[in-house]
């Protein structure tokens, strides 16, 4: 009994509520903030997925992305907001974002 005690508390830890997705989203975001490019980006749509991260609520957002070099770029995206702070049409947005990867971005 002792022995599967862990292993049922580790499945349980891994497979409810999607707990693994939502600690790849943290690590995710984590990278994002810590090896990012920062930039401004104009919100064109936004809507709320389904998954919750403790006080914070997964969004997709069609931005229009300012490059470094100036040019402009059209991507859809994710990010993890709290419900005080869901952006809207036409918001501009301070975020950081791994060039290789338009994926999620970070809203600072």
């Amino acid at each position: 009994m002792k022995q599967m005690l862990p292993f049922y508390w580790l499945k349980k830890f891994f497979t409810t509520d999607g707990k693994s997705k939502k600690l790849q989203l943290l690590r995710e975001q984590r990278q994002i903030l810590c090896n990012g490019v920062e930039t401004t980006a104009e919100v064109i749509d936004a809507g709320l997925q389904n998954d919750i991260v403790g006080n914070m609520i997964a969004i997709r957002l069609m931005l229009k992305l300012k490059k470094t070099d100036g040019s402009y770029l059209y991507t859809s995206t994710a990010s993890l907001v709290t419900l005080r702070h869901l952006p809207g049409k036409g918001d501009l947005l301070h975020i950081k974002y791994i060039p290789d990867s338009l994926d999620m971005v970070v809203i600072l």
